[in-house]
């Protein structure tokens, strides 16, 4: 059964893409099946794969929205990763699952079918602790967190280790801590 990792971190600009197509690529390199999901509605994982978001006759939107899409039908191949790609439209997300019972796990139930398919799969989230982020934190087995050596990069760490415990006690005790990765450290001086 494949592993399932959310790259994550509320505070935007500290790598989570960056880290998510590299680490998938550096997998996919070493002959690793890899499921790259774009769970942010900025999209910036699906573009920078070269997938036209703007003509997605359907993209992760659609399958969080609705319960007869199956993943598997949005699945695009792109360089030795497939990828589920994400669509502007997902800002609507937060408010139209709001009433929805069992809404942070709709990711988890989706993606179930597919684990056996994958070695890995990379969730980039998008930079908040909202109910995309929860998603994806429930379906995952363990959050890698980018960071920027930089206090409030930090302090974004802090607000996320403090979700991840709550989504550990309510909705998936399995999830993990796998580590935190700087993606850039301030700039130094030689002398």
């Amino acid at each position: 059964m494949g592993r399932v990792l959310a790259v994550a971190n509320m505070k935007g600009g500290v790598g989570k893409t960056t880290v998510t197509v590299n680490l998938g690529a550096a997998l996919a390199e070493r002959g690793q099946r890899l499921l790259l999901v774009d769970m942010d509605p900025q999209s910036n994982l699906s573009i920078g794969l070269g997938i036209d978001v703007v003509a997605l006759s359907q993209s992760m939107y659609d399958v969080l929205m609705d319960p007869g899409l199956s993943l598997a039908a949005i699945l695009s191949p792109c360089e030795g990763l497939t990828v589920a790609p994400a669509h502007l439209n997902m800002v609507a997300v937060e408010v139209e699952l709001a009433a929805r019972i069992g809404k942070e796990k709709v990711l988890r139930k989706k993606l179930a079918p597919l684990r056996e398919r994958f070695d890995v799969v990379l969730i980039d989230c998008p930079p908040s602790l909202g109910l995309l982020t929860i998603n994806a934190l429930a379906a995952a087995d363990a959050v890698l967190v980018p960071v920027q050596g930089q206090y409030y990069a930090l302090y974004g760490v802090t607000q996320l280790m403090r979700t991840v415990h709550l989504v550990r006690e309510v909705l998936n005790e399995e999830l993990g801590l796998l580590g935190v990765v700087v993606s850039l450290l301030g700039r130094t001086k030689l002398e």
